[in-house]
């Protein structure tokens, strides 16, 4: 028996001889108490290196392919104009009209009275004017009359009676243009509101969905009157909103256009599609 028991003695120091003298290992720690765990930072370096290079929080996929959009502005009159423009992925509702505008009369002594006093007594260019002695509408209906008849204005008293005369049927065929026009702008505006009250909620969501957002446009002189501005935007319906001020007159614009494969997006904008035209003397 003491045999035995010394040799159980002689056992057991010696494997906790072993285990003083073996190198210890990196991936066990010792905590309070004396109590030891397994070391995993290895493994969290591996992971963190994987994380790094997969950027797993990203959602895999690529950025939207994108096309060029010119958009242009273009109207009469430019002096002292201050523009801004944005685009946006849904469609924006319009403000209300502040004004509205009868149709021109084509009544021959009203036009006869005005053909007096814009044609003959004021002969000047109103491209820089604020107001005209007349309207806005009526010289350009006057100024068309001149070029498809041919007469120009009369320079004397003598030639102003027999001008009028002659210069009438092609001043009435404008002007009633001219009326059909703005009652088609109307139309438009009419239109486009009930688009966007039947529209604008799911066009929104879906922007969001597609993370797509607006636009500022940053419009430059291209030439003369002709502004112009150029970005990139990815597929799908979008809508150049903006607006021209000059004293006395403020263009709004809302004009919706496709951009994607095979689509030329070059939007002109000018005094014939703006939806609405706020002016004191148009």
């Amino acid at each position: 028996m003491l045999a035995l028991a010394l040799f159980i003695s002689v056992q057991t120091s010696g494997l906790a001889s072993a285990s003083d003298t073996a190198p210890p290992d990196p991936n066990i720690t010792t905590g309070p108490g004396g109590l030891k765990s397994k070391n995993h930072g290895a493994v969290e370096r591996r992971v963190n290196s994987f994380d790094k290079d997969q950027n797993l929080l990203e959602i895999p996929g690529e950025k939207p392919k994108t096309y060029p959009v010119t958009v242009w502005v273009n109207t009469p009159r430019l002096k002292g104009s201050t523009d801004a423009f944005r685009i946006y992925p849904y469609p924006i509702k319009p403000p209300k009209a502040k004004r509205s505008y009868s149709p021109m009369t084509l009544d021959y002594n009203a036009v006869k009275d005005s053909l007096w006093a814009n044609g003959y007594q004021a002969r000047s260019t109103i491209a820089n004017k604020a107001y005209p002695s007349v309207s806005f509408r009526f010289s350009y209906c006057l100024d068309a009359a001149i070029r498809e008849s041919g007469l120009g204005k009369p320079h004397v008293i003598t030639e102003a009676s027999r001008w009028v005369e002659e210069i009438y049927p092609y001043m009435r065929k404008n002007m009633a243009r001219f009326n059909e026009a703005e009652e088609a702008r109307q139309a438009r505006y009419d239109k486009f509101i009930e688009f966007y009250e039947d529209n604008h909620a799911e066009a929104e969501v879906e922007a969001a969905r597609r993370d797509l957002n607006p636009v500022t446009l940053n419009m430059r002189i291209y030439h003369l009157s002709l502004r112009q501005a150029v970005t990139n935007l990815p597929a799908g319906t979008w809508y150049v909103v903006g607006t021209r001020t000059l004293v006395g007159t403020i263009y709004y614009w809302n004009e919706a256009f496709e951009v994607g494969e095979g689509k030329v997006a070059n939007i002109e904008l000018n005094e014939a599609n703006a939806l609405l035209i706020d002016s004191n003397a148009w």
